[in-house]
């Protein structure tokens, strides 16, 4: 349990344990054995909404929303309205924090993530990722290596949403 936050990153909660949008900025000795040296991560608090998330799911902020109500990302959604990243499960109306900005883990969709590129909304696949090779299209973050279909990659997030 972290100390700061009174439980651990990983807790999802049915009623809410602090306030929605708050960022919990992670030491770097706490980015986990294969990201030891990465740096610091920044979490966000949110409610899942629509559905259940899986860990490495792409979250979005829910249509309408001015909270930081969460959901799949759908297909067709900037990747500027990305909150993060799940890196465990969150049950739906759950709370819980996701992965907003650093190293983690994100679902690949259809055609799958390549290294080196730029992480975009997958166009096939609600709540997983693509990538890019074009140098001008916007993101949300950059794969550390290339993961196929239905899989987990490793990527360096940085989400606005």
């Amino acid at each position: 349990m972290d100390t700061a936050l009174g439980m651990s990153l990983e807790d999802t909660h049915a009623t809410p344990r602090h306030m929605l949008g708050y960022i919990y900025r992670a030491p770097a000795k706490d980015s986990g054995t294969d990201l030891i040296d990465a740096g610091h991560r920044e979490y966000i608090y949110v409610k899942m909404t629509g559905g259940a998330a899986a860990a490495g799911q792409v979250l979005s902020r829910k249509t309408g929303s001015t909270k930081k109500e969460v959901v799949a990302a759908p297909v067709s959604i900037s990747p500027m309205r990305i909150v993060g990243v799940a890196q465990w499960a969150i049950a739906q109306d759950y709370y819980g924090f996701i992965l907003r900005k650093g190293p983690g883990e994100v679902l690949a969709g259809t055609g799958g993530i390549t290294a080196e590129q730029t992480l975009t909304v997958n166009g096939t696949d609600a709540g997983t990722a693509a990538s890019t090779g074009t140098a001008t299209s916007i993101g949300y973050g950059v794969a550390v290596d290339t993961a196929t279909a239905t899989n987990l990659g490793t990527a360096v997030f940085n989400c606005v949403g």
